[in-house]
């Protein structure tokens, strides 16, 4: 009878050789995961990122710093970023991020809580340039000439992005966009505001919001040029606001055919939908 113990040695070392190979990337990865939660690894991956984005964007960036809370968080502290003309483009004095890192496998980017305290974005729109058009422009440019396209694989996926059920929390924040174009101004100072995004469609912009907490604010749309039919209906959205509780809060929408002006003390708001299509706004609640 033949001995099966050499065979099965072979396979005992192999077996071995696997689970040690398992460990030391499991212990590789918890190692690297844990150096990059070192401060010094950290003011490096800061400078480089400061660095890069001066030169990339022509333009004055600080950033204080870069903080990865391995493996789930990333935060950001003291931004600044200028625009083309030494105007403040964005200030950021906290940001926090938290992702879902095994979604990324699966080409999916999906947020799980977006916090964001002492910052501000400012825009501005004439002759159809947008004054953060530069950003773009500079990470789309390609200093080596493009490659003749390859055929599609049908099987694979492009990355997504996913909001559904994604905590937003932000903390005196300011929304300015000032279209000399379309002579709007849209703007938002939010004290406290904390919700829950419970659905996200970014192809239909279409929201909803659940357990909104809004207080301390004001949100001004503001639309001086007087409507003209173009021909082409605007962009169709749609808001769905559950459980909300607006307090010591201002709202104001102008235009040249109507306005509205609510200071809400202290506003509870089972359901309220808003959806716009066909240049048409419907309001339920």
């Amino acid at each position: 009878m033949k001995d099966a113990r050499p065979a099965t040695r072979i396979w005992w070392k192999i077996l071995r050789f696997v689970l040690y190979t398992c460990c030391f990337l499991i212990l590789l990865t918890a190692a690297v995961g844990f150096a990059l939660t070192l401060p010094a690894v950290q003011q490096k991956i800061t400078d480089k990122a400061t660095s890069f984005l001066r030169e990339k964007l022509g333009t004055r960036v600080e950033l204080g710093a870069v903080r990865l809370h391995f493996p789930y968080n990333v935060s950001l502290e003291k931004l600044l970023l200028e625009d083309q003309q030494g105007d403040t483009l964005a200030r950021i004095g906290s940001l926090n991020i938290s992702v879902d890192m095994w979604q990324l496998l699966n080409q999916t980017i999906e947020f799980q809580k977006v916090s964001l305290e002492d910052a501000g974005v400012y825009l501005h729109k004439k002759d159809s340039i947008y004054n953060f058009d530069f950003v773009t422009q500079a990470f789309a440019k390609s200093k080596t000439p493009k490659p003749k396209p390859e055929p599609v694989d049908s099987g694979s996926s492009p990355w997504k992005i996913q909001l559904d059920l994604t905590v937003l929390q932000l903390k005196n924040v300011a929304f300015l966009l000032n279209d000399e174009d379309a002579e709007s101004i849209t703007q938002a100072n939010v004290g406290s505001l904390e919700t829950v995004i419970k659905t996200a469609d970014l192809k239909t912009t279409s929201i909803e919001l659940d357990g909104l907490r809004l207080s301390d604010s004001d949100i001004r749309l503001i639309d001086k040029k007087k409507s003209t039919p173009s021909g082409k209906p605007s962009p169709a959205f749609a808001l769905l606001l559950s459980n909300a509780d607006i307090s010591r809060s201002h709202l104001f929408y102008s235009t040249p055919e109507r306005s509205v002006d609510a200071n809400l003390e202290s506003t509870k708001l089972g359901r309220l939908k808003l959806q716009s299509a066909n240049d048409a706004l419907a309001i339920e609640s």
